[in-house]
């Protein structure tokens, strides 16, 4: 993909890309975030 960007110049392209790649782990982590950060401290106390 960046091999093609250097002749191409699609950033748009690009840029979408990335946001389709990074939304899916972006929304599980906000779902997710608080019973992870209640598991690991849960874990820590006792």
């Amino acid at each position: 993909m960046i091999n093609s960007m250097k002749y191409t110049g699609d950033w748009a392209g690009m840029f979408a890309s990335v946001v389709i790649v990074f939304l899916p782990t972006f929304i599980l982590y906000i779902f997710l975030s608080e019973k992870m950060i209640g598991g690991v401290t849960g874990g820590i106390e006792g």
